[in-house]
């Protein structure tokens, strides 16, 4: 009778793990040039923090490692009408880290769809500071996390195991 009620319970962890899971994407960004290096992840498919005139979007407390150092800072990114890129703002003072990242005369974006539902592109794309000097590079590249059911596959996977070796050491 117990091993029924802790196999059903098994079974029922096991199924509603698997129905609440879904894998989600991470897109690293690295940008670099002049000497500096900003780092920091977001969603490939992010809920936009804040609109901008349709023009460009926010992503809002964004954790941005910069040369080492932890920061948190608001991203604006910018549709090819507005040249593209992306400019970061300290999120507490709201004044500008850096200047524009724009991309350079492929007035280009880093996203596709619209900037109310944007999904990043992969690649690397040359900048420009705010001279149009092509002096920085930003590299947007994927990292998918695993999802939720496949961890919760392994470890019942393995107290599986733990429990066959603990009736073999005990029955012995």
């Amino acid at each position: 009778m117990l091993r029924s009620i802790r196999f059903l319970a098994l079974a029922t962890i096991a199924v509603a793990t698997t129905i609440a899971a879904h894998a989600t994407t991470t897109d690293q960004f690295t940008v670099t040039g002049l000497g500096d290096t900003y780092t920091f992840s977001l969603p490939a498919s992010p809920t936009v923090s804040l609109l901008d005139g349709g023009m460009d979007f926010y992503q809002l407390s964004v954790p941005v490692l910069v040369n080492g150092t932890m920061t948190t800072d608001d991203l604006e990114f910018y549709t090819a009408a507005s040249y593209g890129g992306l400019t970061f703002y300290d999120s507490a003072s709201g004044n500008t880290v850096a200047d524009a990242f724009q991309i350079g005369t492929s007035v280009t974006q880093l996203f596709s769809g619209d900037v109310s539902s944007p999904t990043f592109l992969l690649g690397t794309f040359q900048l420009t500071d705010g001279n149009g000097d092509p002096t920085y590079s930003i590299n947007i590249s994927t990292a998918t996390t695993p999802e939720p059911s496949s961890l919760a596959l392994l470890g019942t996977g393995v107290l599986g195991v733990a429990g066959v070796v603990r009736r073999r050491l005990l029955g012995a």
